[in-house]
């Protein structure tokens, strides 16, 4: 009986095949759903307690500067360089900050949280 053989050896790859692709599909239900990057930044912004200097909407200390627009008013990448050294940004372009000196602490961010961040902040608009 070569061809029993044959057809049942067949017939189960054929149903290992079949149950390796229910067991991915399973999986990938299981996943949890990633959070968007605005949000990650957003969270991230709040844990690093930005809001204790800055403010965004209605919230935040009202003392410190204002970021409800900062995405229309800041490139990426000059967002991204002062998140990474605020004092030494600040120096760079004294006239963006008009001649002020830095009160931002350095929040010694990683690279990935400096993008989160950022991804936020382009987000406000107003």
């Amino acid at each position: 009986m070569p061809g029993f053989k044959t057809k049942t050896f067949v017939l189960f790859l054929a149903l290992l095949v079949a149950w390796h692709e229910l067991d991915k599909r399973a999986c990938a239900k299981e996943k949890p759903p990633q959070r968007s990057r605005t949000v990650q930044g957003k969270s991230l912004f709040i844990a690093n307690g930005c809001l204790d200097c800055h403010t965004v909407g209605k919230k935040g200390c009202e003392e410190g500067v204002q970021l409800d627009d900062v995405g229309k008013r800041r490139t990426r990448e000059f967002l991204k360089e002062h998140l990474r050294d605020p004092e030494s940004h600040v120096k760079k372009n004294k006239d963006a900050f008009h001649g002020d000196p830095s009160l931002m602490p350095n929040p010694n961010l990683s690279e990935k949280e400096v993008q989160l961040i950022v991804d936020y902040l382009v987000t406000l608009k107003r």
